[in-house]
């Protein structure tokens, strides 16, 4: 069955709109675009279910909820690039290396060091 027309416009054109974000701003401001409490374009949508005719209610609810799962997994990948890698195809052949510790400042955190002075005062 092909999504309602109202879904598959609001995907088409995220679609567009993610393939032009190209830094972490653009990314929040397609999360506040489509998924923003109060102006965002699939809630807007969700908030137009109840006022569907009942025979198309449940398809556009399941089309809507779809989309916006679709959205949050596509904002989370871009938001962390390295998700993609680890879960994307051909994860399991790759090797991920924990980055190396740098063990030359051994000693109390400067943080329990500001707080030991402060008491001392």
């Amino acid at each position: 069955m092909d999504a309602p027309p109202e879904v598959s416009e609001l995907r088409t054109a995220f679609r567009a709109e993610l393939a032009r974000a190209d830094d972490p701003r653009d990314v929040q401001d397609l999360r506040d675009r489509y998924l923003g409490r109060k102006r965002g374009r699939v809630v807007a949508l969700l908030k137009t279910l109840a006022g569907a005719p009942p025979e198309r209610r449940r398809a556009l609810g399941q089309a809507a909820n779809a989309l916006k799962q679709e959205i949050e997994a596509a904002l989370e990948a871009l938001a962390d690039p390295g998700l993609e890698l680890l879960q994307g195809p051909g994860a399991a052949d790759r090797q991920v290396e924990e980055p190396a510790v740098d063990r030359t400042q051994d000693g109390p955190h400067p943080e329990a060091l500001r707080l030991d002075a402060a008491r001392a005062e």
